[in-house]
């Protein structure tokens, strides 16, 4: 090889090209090892649902190392030859400032960065018209924000998608699409993407469910990873017979939509009775003065496990336990409404946003002192 001439370096679908952790929500983070072919196929995805062309200019809100941020961000933007619009870290004002002055015409993220926006002193400073799409992921979509996200008078002007989706198969994996009704936005995360299959199935027993049955989500194609490095035995308890288990319980509608209804690992069981915190979570974001909240499970000497929620207000406002009691009496069933209530004014958060919930459970154990039978 003559000097200065560097070897080609051939390399095919399966070839691996970067490993990304996991969120880190439930313990320690996994890398996941994803190859040329899952990165590409799953850009074309995003591309597509987006409308995305080489004129679009996409703010980089989340951080490179999460699969947001590394897919969209970086190959998405890559493979459409279009416009990074970057900061060090997500700040309301200086999002706003960007999109003003960079044209930004994509802008995802997670919804805690819409809400802050949308709830700014500052917001109707800002000229945000450029906004043409997007997507929020990893939350509920409360459908006040919606709303105002949809709306181009009021808010953003934006049509946002939603997704639902894992690093274990390389992002999102169910999407809405542009246009779909806000009702399918604020109580779906929208339908599998086209390289993949989807199913539910009964956790137990591996039975495949139908329409209106919950269940484990799991999904098939060409974008799951490799598997998880140096973890043989983690990867085969994930990725069975081709199908990879999510880990997540939730219900398909009859036109293919997803509902999350909770995690598998999150599962409360007060009494009995088996509780999903997400189903809780998105009845408290109706309240009026509530910004977010976190439903965790702590053990309890009577029922076996009771209901915790971690409370921030929105700016302003003042919470009480007793409030956040009331609200749910009558409208939730008794062993859902919470027990324990903790008003916080911030979440233990992964790099990428989000909520840690073994952390506030650990708090929650500390500070009630029950760990449980011996």
């Amino acid at each position: 090889m003559a000097s200065g001439e560097l070897e080609r370096i051939r390399v095919g679908p399966d070839d691996p090209a970067e490993m990304l952790y996991t969120s880190g929500t439930t313990g320690h983070p996994k890398g996941c090892l994803l190859s040329h072919g899952t990165l590409w196929y799953k850009a074309r995805v995003y591309l597509d649902l987006h409308a995305w062309t080489a004129d679009d200019r996409y703010l980089v809100a989340v951080p490179y190392f999460h699969i947001f941020g590394a897919l969209g961000g970086v190959v998405a933007n890559t493979l459409a030859g279009s416009t990074q619009v970057l900061m060090d870290a997500f700040e309301p004002e200086a999002a706003m400032r960007l999109i003003q002055d960079e044209r930004v015409t994509i802008f995802s993220g997670v919804p805690t960065m819409f809400i802050t926006i949308l709830g700014h002193p500052g917001f109707k400073q800002f000229d945000l018209r450029s906004l043409r799409t997007g997507t929020i992921g990893a939350a509920p979509v409360p459908i006040e924000m919606m709303t105002r996200i949809l709306d181009r008078e009021h808010g953003l002007g934006m049509d946002a998608t939603v997704v639902y989706g894992l690093t274990e198969a390389t992002g999102g994996t169910h999407f809405t699409r542009l246009g779909d009704p806000i009702d399918k936005r604020v109580s779906t995360v929208g339908r599998v993407t086209p390289e993949l299959q989807d199913r539910i199935v009964d956790p137990a027993s591996g039975r495949i469910l139908g329409a209106g049955e919950e269940g484990e989500v799991c999904v098939k194609g060409p974008s799951l990873m490799l598997g998880y490095y140096k973890q043989d035995d983690a990867t085969a308890e994930k990725i069975r017979e081709g199908w990879l288990h999510t880990g997540d319980m939730g219900v398909k509608d009859a036109e293919g939509y997803l509902r999350i209804t909770g995690r598998l690992s999150d599962m409360i069981i007060v009494g009995g009775f088996n509780t999903y915190p997400a189903e809780i979570e998105n009845f408290y974001l109706r309240h009026p003065k509530i910004l977010d909240v976190s439903i965790v499970g702590v053990p309890d000497p009577v029922m076996g496990e009771s209901v915790m929620a971690f409370v921030i207000p929105k700016t302003g406002e003042t919470l009480t336990r007793e409030e956040i009691v009331e609200f749910a009496r009558g409208k939730i069933a008794n062993f859902k409404v919470p027990k324990h209530v903790e008003i916080v004014a911030e979440f233990p958060l992964t790099g990428s946003g989000k909520v840690q919930k073994f952390k506030q459970k650990a708090w929650a154990i500390e500070r009630y002192g029950f760990r449980g039978p011996k």
